[in-house]
């Protein structure tokens, strides 16, 4: 962790050192704005897999932190380095809350109810710290001269690439924090902590004055995997056979009924019935941003557009 955090500082500097050089040579077409600006971010986190029913999920919010370099060759499209830590979670009971029991004795009342019922079985939930490291071209959807000058927020998008760390954890039935990655709470489970993604979204940006300018964004992550949350397919099977606490963690119903929990080992019988997951679509997570951005250069200079 500590190496890839040095890294990706030096690539910063770097950026911000190519950056000021090409500024001051004054190529044509360059922007007459400042060419460097730096900003610091904050904002809500969320996630998207398997524990999550809808686009977000509300109760299970969390927070991630910013800070990028960002570099303006021409007046309407920015490059951008930056590195990012914040948390994603996701939980069954989150969701398996609304199942009502009065409400559908004798067979459920809705497909809804019947989702909600299977979270509420089921009772799996995690979290886990995300650290990023990114690079990202903004294409501002507005000439920024326009806008600057009327005072206007200016709408921008999003594109870039994305390379991030994540360690997915829960708390046992007895209080303690488990490492999921290396407990084999599934038939076939393989998968790295460090990954790609493909960051997309946007953004607005609203200017106060001439150095300093507040952005708010939303940016989607699409990963290539399906293991953020721990959860893929199908249960630990016989593997788990008189390891009393991987059978827990693989099937968490008993902790909702103690009739529950038998499903650890049923996967051999017949897999498309006994599923932990949906190894059908990969996980993905948003952070969401309110950015504090500093112009470095505010000078001008000869340019042509």
């Amino acid at each position: 962790m500590i190496k890839h955090i040095f890294i990706s500082c030096l690539l910063i500097i770097a950026l911000a050192d190519y950056s000021q050089a090409q500024y001051r040579r004054g190529y044509r077409g360059f922007s007459s704005q400042s060419n460097i600006e730096v900003g610091l971010g904050i904002g809500p986190t969320w996630y998207q897999g398997d524990l999550c029913m809808g686009l977000i999920t509300i109760e299970k919010t969390k927070l991630n932190i910013g800070a990028f370099i960002r570099t303006k060759p021409f007046e309407r499209l920015a490059f951008r380095a930056g590195i990012n830590y914040g948390r994603i979670a996701g939980s069954d009971a989150a969701w398996g809350k609304y199942y009502s029991k009065s409400d559908n004795i004798g067979g459920f009342v809705s497909v809804r109810q019947e989702q909600y019922y299977h979270r509420y079985k089921r009772n799996l939930s995690f979290y886990s710290n995300i650290f990023e490291i990114n690079g990202m071209a903004e294409l501002n959807l507005y000439h920024p001269r326009l806008k600057r000058n009327s005072g206007s927020p200016l709408p921008y998008a999003v594109l870039g690439v994305a390379y991030y760390h994540f360690n997915p954890k829960t708390i046992d039935r007895n209080g303690n924090l488990v490492k999921l990655r290396g407990i084999p709470t599934e038939l076939y489970k393989s998968y790295k902590l460090w990954q790609f993604s493909i960051p997309f979204g946007l953004g607005v940006k609203f200017y106060s004055n001439r150095n300093w300018y507040i952005t708010v964004e939303a940016v989607y992550r699409k990963t290539f995997t399906d293991w953020l949350d721990d959860v893929h397919h199908n249960y630990a099977g016989p593997k788990a056979a008189g390891n009393i606490p991987l059978q827990q963690l693989s099937d968490r119903s008993g902790e909702i009924d103690p009739s529950w929990g038998k499903n650890w080992d049923k996967v051999t019988l017949d897999p498309n019935n006994y599923l932990r997951g949906n190894p059908n679509n990969n996980d993905a997570y948003i952070f969401t941003m309110i950015t504090f951005n500093r112009m470095l250069n505010t000078y001008s200079t000869c340019t042509n557009f």
